[in-house]
């Protein structure tokens, strides 16, 4: 079993100039019985009922729980040992079939994988620290992996999670842990709330009127926030 070390490192990370946290970037349905008919989905907030077969298809789903977040406590997961103050991006990877399915498929996420459980006991209790706080859990019936069902990170790339498993009602859910992953600078996010829209309109007006430097507001990204940023920003906060 692995251990990871609290990483100090990223509590520097924390006090850091503003951005976004990336935390899970692509998947996919690559074999067994719901290939062809599944595919990848990322939720979004809210996230509502999980476990308690809301979903009945043949996709793999995943959303991000809590992000950034420094452990209370020494975790122990399937694979791993994660110490307190180690932070963390958590999510949860879920296999919802409305029959019996197998599923071979895979979720990548912006930062390296630290370590995973789909043990009922383990999932349950850790809801309330790690969980996404818009989704509901189910629980009290049976979530998470049974045996048989195959979950490993990738050997060749530690940001991936494998999945090789057969699912029925409730399905099967599995929570990960990951380094936190860093996103790149979002032009157009001046209020930093990692989305480009119609909140972001008064504090870059007031950047114009004082001159003050934001990197988020230089939308043509010549070092200076001034009037020549104004249509980008437009085009940018109309998705042009």
């Amino acid at each position: 079993m692995k251990i990871i070390l609290s990483a100090t490192l990223f509590f520097s990370l924390a006090a850091s100039d503003h951005f976004c946290w990336a935390d899970i970037s692509t998947g996919d349905v690559i074999g067994g019985d719901a290939f062809g008919a599944g595919t990848f989905v990322k939720l979004h907030d809210p996230i509502g009922d999980i476990g308690t077969n809301g979903f009945q298809t043949d996709n793999i789903y995943a959303f991000h729980e809590v992000q950034n977040f420094a452990l209370p406590q020494d975790l122990v997961l399937d694979d791993s040992t994660v110490l307190a103050n180690t932070l963390v991006d958590s999510h949860m990877v879920f296999f919802d079939p409305d029959i019996t399915t197998t599923q071979i498929g895979y979720v990548e996420f912006a930062g390296e994988i630290l370590g995973f459980t789909g043990s009922n006991p383990l999932l349950i209790s850790t809801h309330g620290i790690l969980g996404n706080p818009t989704a509901n859990y189910n629980t009290i019936g049976f979530i998470g992996l049974e045996e048989g069902d195959i979950v490993e990170i990738d050997p060749i790339n530690p940001n991936r999670l494998l999945v090789n498993w057969v699912a029925a009602s409730p399905g099967d859910h599995i929570r990960v842990l990951t380094v936190p992953g860093k996103a790149p600078i979002l032009l157009g996010d001046v209020n930093h709330d990692c989305v480009v829209n119609l909140l972001d309109v008064e504090p870059f007006v007031d950047l114009l009127s004082t001159g003050q430097f934001q990197v988020e507001a230089d939308l043509n990204q010549d070092g200076s926030v001034n009037l020549l940023d104004v249509q980008p920003f437009v085009d940018v906060l109309s998705g042009s």
